[in-house]
């Protein structure tokens, strides 16, 4: 039995037009509880395909090149420095997320979230979540089920130390991509459940299993504000 959440008007509208779409997988375990250590593995699981998304969408790519061309000429204003251009566009990429990476640092994590209020953008989240249980509510007593929550808050960027699960950044992890600053940046959620069979890489189902298919649309908050990266 499929079961749907649906939940529309949490943020502020998304422009329809001209939107960036892609769509994010997650494997793995979920637990009813809502852990912190659990949270951050779900962002892990999201960390990689995230960058990746930063690499191979022309549109995002252009948006932190600009980003860090500005913030190059910033510096060396701010130091005096003789102004020089940025090489290349991946060294003007590398400077955005270092940027942004020391503007959300919560240590010892160096952040990079995708919508932000600061970039003005505003998103869509569709998720489809498949587990072993017969019983594939979404709701329960009016509220959003655990294991959806605890999905759900792995989207956000973490913004206490404690929320991480106390755990440190491996080498790969910095900076760390992440899909929302805040969850009040969501315009739409839509949630729909069914039953799991069995996760690809396993020969025995356990109660915990999870897979998602995360569909994230992502646009400028105001019309007009990045026609030149969403248009």
């Amino acid at each position: 039995m499929t079961s749907e959440y649906v939940e529309i008007g949490s943020g502020d509208p998304i422009e329809q037009e001209n939107c960036v779409e892609f769509r994010l997988l997650f494997d793995g375990e979920i637990g009813p509880d809502s852990r912190a250590p659990v949270k951050q593995e779900i962002r892990r699981a999201l960390h990689p395909q995230l960058r990746r998304l930063w690499q191979v969408n022309r549109n995002l790519r252009e948006m932190a090149e600009h980003y860090g061309r500005m913030f190059h000429a910033r510096m060396q204003t701010e130091t005096g420095q003789t102004p020089t251009d940025v090489a290349s566009q991946d060294e003007a990429m590398q400077l955005a997320f270092q940027h942004w990476g020391t503007n959300w640092n919560y240590a010892p994590f160096r952040f990079v979230p995708l919508v932000t209020k600061e970039l003005a953008l505003v998103c869509k989240i569709e998720i489809l979540l498949l587990r072993p249980d017969d019983d594939t509510y979404v709701v329960e007593h009016g509220d959003l089920d655990g294991h959806v929550k605890t999905l759900f808050d792995g989207l956000r960027m973490p913004t206490k130390q404690d929320e991480t699960g106390y755990s440190t950044p491996t080498a790969d992890e910095n900076p760390f991509f992440c899909l929302l600053e805040d969850d009040r940046l969501i315009s739409e959620l839509r949630v729909k459940a069914d039953k799991l069979l069995l996760l690809p890489h396993k020969a025995i189902s356990s109660k915990n299993d999870a897979f998602a298919v995360i569909t994230v649309t992502i646009n400028h908050k105001y019309r007009g504000t990045f026609d030149q990266w969403f248009a």
